[in-house]
């Protein structure tokens, strides 16, 4: 596995958790807390062909705490199945 075939991963898992800032437009309410995503944990599968990662969220309709687990091929960054 070539450490240049993950950036592209690494760089699309940093702005999926939202590491990467964004312009502000609004002053931060409360209230953004519930567009926050955040990666918890990655594994890179043994050959290298994908990064597997869960992702948790919060649900405001339900009040709570909702995870999904995916995965994506390093080098496009595109997630499998979706």
């Amino acid at each position: 596995m070539h450490a240049r075939s993950i950036l592209p991963t690494i760089a699309w898992l940093a702005l999926l958790t939202g590491t990467v800032a964004a312009e502000r437009d609004h002053e931060v309410t409360i209230d953004d807390y519930f567009s926050l995503a955040s990666v918890e944990q990655f594994a890179i599968s043994p050959g290298g062909e994908y990064v597997a990662y869960g992702e948790s969220r919060w649900q405001q309709s339900t009040d709570d705490r909702r995870a999904d687990y995916g995965s994506c091929r390093p080098e496009t960054s595109r997630k499998r199945g979706g």
